[in-house]
């Protein structure tokens, strides 16, 4: 079983300090966990190894990891509505609908550059290539403040965006593009901007503490709570149809 260690608390490294020599060789996390008791209890062996989120989904289609066989499967997967289910099966979810969608836009003088109750007609939205929510489900969610659907945007995937910032993953480039102002808004998750909270003087491997301590300050969210783009919550694994 693939899975990426840069989602917290869902797969990770422990970091120092160490209590074993041991500690960095195998992936943290709720994921983890999950699938080794359930191998325990029902009597299954199984191995997880680090994999990259783009070795098993990538740009709206499914990763090489999962398509050439890498992996049985790839876990803590959101099992999203739309084209996911057009190349993988999942399994059903160990967590509730547990994973509200949001939108992120710039601040200006602390006012969002965009109102909440805007239906986002005439903006580009910034999609996080690889993750969930993808781009297409933002077509089934509603405007939590109004309760009507968005409409008349185009969503831009985040590694077809040329940034000048620094960056170290996905999350972190689509974030780039509307601060500099070359997307309205992102599509993302809504408790993304809590989970790459850091402590002080923290640094991570998969996100730049820095720019999402930017939270509040640079940026904020103007939506939250959309749970319409998902059919399920986490999942133990998804994996390639007909596999």
């Amino acid at each position: 079983m693939g899975v990426d260690i840069v989602s917290p608390p869902y797969a990770y490294l422990k970091k120092p300090p160490y209590g074993s020599k041991t500690d960095i060789e195998e992936v943290a996390g709720v994921g983890p966990d999950m699938i080794k008791a359930m191998a325990a209890h029902c009597g299954f062996e199984v191995s997880v190894v680090e994999a990259h989120w783009s070795d098993c989904w990538g740009n709206n289609e499914i990763g090489q990891g999962l398509l050439q066989g890498w992996y049985h499967g790839c876990m803590t997967y959101t099992h999203a509505a739309g084209v996911r289910n057009r190349y993988l099966e999942f399994t059903d979810s160990w967590a509730l609908l547990n994973k509200p969608s949001g939108l992120i836009v710039k601040l200006e003088n602390g006012v969002p550059k965009i109102n909440g109750q805007s239906d986002m007609s005439g903006k580009t939205i910034v999609d996080v290539t690889g993750w969930a929510p993808t781009a297409d489900t933002l077509y089934f969610v509603n405007n939590q403040c109004t309760d009507t659907k968005y409409s008349g945007f185009t969503v831009v995937q985040g590694d077809d965006i040329d940034v000048s910032g620094t960056y170290k993953g996905p999350n972190d480039r689509a974030l780039r593009a509307v601060l500099e102002d070359k997307a309205d808004a992102m599509w993302i998750y809504a408790d993304q901007a809590a989970n790459y909270h850091c402590a002080p003087g923290d640094t991570q491997d998969g996100w730049d503490c820095d720019l999402w301590a930017g939270f509040g300050t640079t940026f904020a969210y103007v939506q939250t709570g959309m749970f319409g783009w998902m059919n399920n919550g986490t999942t133990v694994a998804m994996a390639r149809k007909g596999r």
